[in-house]
């Protein structure tokens, strides 16, 4: 048999609408009300990140989150998103305008955001 290798990327986007939908059991509408995206937008999160979890269990490809450690979570609605170009700028949260959020710069290792999420 050939040995296959790889690896899969899950963005932040996905692994939160999987975490709210998948472990925490809320309809695609709620999560998208409370990620302020559209509910069609959940549904692609969805199915991409439902693919890439496929696709790593068949192949036995390794599952890796996109940056795990340089992020920005709120700490009001639980969003993360990703480092803008210039990060100095940012001043609220994307999504519900807090002001609440601590940046990840490379302190927190996966499994301790992973087990955040377990909570």
């Amino acid at each position: 048999m050939k040995d296959i290798s790889g690896e899969v990327d899950i963005t932040l986007e996905e692994l939160e609408t999987i975490r709210l939908t998948d472990l925490e059991g809320k309809k695609q509408i709620e999560v998208a009300e409370e990620m302020n995206i559209s509910q069609s937008t959940v549904s692609r999160h969805l199915e991409e990140a439902h693919n890439k979890i496929a696709k790593a269990l068949v192949l036995g490809f390794a599952i890796r989150i996109s940056n795990p450690s340089d992020f920005f979570h709120c700490d009001k609605c639980g969003h993360t998103w990703r480092f803008p170009e210039d990060r100095s700028k940012v001043r609220q949260c994307e999504y519900c305008d807090s002001t609440e959020f601590h940046a990840h710069i490379h302190g927190e290792s996966h499994q301790q955001i992973i087990n955040k999420m377990g909570k």
